[in-house]
C-alpha cells in the first residue's frame, strides 16, 4: 500500500512537523467515554455510599443499626408506659410500616429514663399512649433501649450492608475508569505532540452501539501505515467525533500519529487538537 494514496482518493491532512500544539482537551476526547463514566461512577458511588447510610442514620433517630445487636447480647428487661406513638407513613421494612414509640421506666438503679424504640405494623397490636410496654435496655446506658420483640433503629443493619455492597463496587470502578483514562492522557499527549505523522489506510470501522456517551455511539477504526523504513503496522482507533467518521469509508487515508522507536503505538490524529 502507498501510504500517500487511498484506493477512494480521498486524502486527510498530515499535521505540521513537532513539537505541535495540542490541547489536554484533545487528549482527553480521546478516552471521553472512560473518562466521563470514570467521574460519573465515582461521584455516584461516594454520594450513595455516604448519603444512603446517613439518610437511614438520620431515619433512624440518629441510631446505628450496631444497636441492636448489643441489646441482643446484654439487654435487661423492664416495663415502660408508652408516652406516644406514631406511624412511620412512607417507610417500609419487609412490606410493613414501622411505629415509633416514646416511653419512660424506672431503671434498675431507681432513676427515671426516657427513650424510644420502633416496632413493625404485625407487633404493634393496637397500642395506646398510657400502655403498659415491655421493654428491653442497656444497663450501662439505660437510653439505648428498644421495646420488647421491636427494634432500636428503624433500618436494619443488612440494609447498611447490602447498600455498601453495592455501591462500593461502583465506586471501584469509576475509580478505575478515571484512572485508566488520566494515564491513557498522559501517555498519548506526547505521542500527539512529538509522534511521526503519517497516511494510514482504514480498513474497517465498528460502531460500538453498546457504549452510548451523550447520544453518541463511538467508533472504532481499523487501520494500516507504513513507516519510513517500507513496514507496515496495523492500528486501531476509537473515536467518538461520530460526524468525522461517518465522513470516512474503508479505503480512504487518515492521519495517524506513531512512535518511531515504537511503531505498534499509534493514534489517530484528531480532527481538532486544539
Amino acid at each position: 500500500m502507498n501510504p500517500n494514496h487511498s484506493r477512494s482518493g480521498r486524502e486527510s491532512n498530515l499535521p505540521g512537523h513537532p513539537p505541535r500544539l495540542v490541547s489536554l482537551k484533545a487528549a482527553r476526547a480521546r478516552v471521553y467515554g472512560a473518562y466521563v463514566c470514570g467521574y460519573v461512577l465515582t461521584l455516584l458511588g461516594a454520594g450513595l455510599s455516604l448519603g444512603l447510610p446517613l439518610m437511614f442514620f438520620l431515619m433512624s433517630g440518629m441510631r446505628s443499626p450496631l444497636l441492636d445487636g448489643r441489646l441482643d447480647r446484654s439487654a435487661k428487661a423492664a416495663e415502660a408506659t408508652i408516652e406516644s406513638i406514631r406511624c412511620m407513613e412512607y417507610t417500609h421494612i419487609n412490606s410493613q410500616r414501622p411505629w415509633k414509640l416514646v416511653y419512660h421506666w424506672i431503671d434498675s438503679g431507681g432513676e427515671p429514663v426516657e427513650g424510644f424504640g420502633y416496632l413493625l405494623d404485625h407487633n404493634q397490636a393496637g397500642l395506646q399512649p398510657g400502655d403498659v410496654l415491655p421493654i428491653e435496655y442497656l444497663p450501662e446506658t439505660p437510653r439505648i433501649s428498644r421495646p420488647a420483640g421491636g427494634m432500636a433503629s428503624v433500618i436494619p443493619a443488612w440494609l447498611y450492608l447490602m447498600t455498601l455492597g453495592i455501591m462500593i463496587p461502583e465506586l471501584i470502578a469509576g475509580i478505575f475508569c478515571a484512572i485508566t483514562a488520566r494515564r491513557q492522557i498522559a501517555a498519548t499527549l506526547p505521542l500527539l505532540r512529538y509522534g511521526t505523522a503519517t497516511q494510514a489506510e482504514i480498513l474497517n470501522q465498528h460502531v460500538c452501539w453498546w457504549i452510548r456517551i451523550n447520544g453518541r455511539h463511538p467508533v472504532d477504526i481499523e487501520y494500516v501505515f507504513t513507516d519510513p523504513q517500507g513496514r507496515s503496522f496495523a492500528g486501531r482507533d476509537r473515536t467518538y467525533d461520530t460526524t468525522w467518521a461517518r465522513s470516512r469509508e474503508v479505503g480512504d487515508s487518515i492521519a495517524v500519529i506513531f512512535d518511531p522507536d515504537f511503531p505498534d503505538d499509534n493514534v489517530i490524529w484528531p480532527v481538532t487538537a486544539k
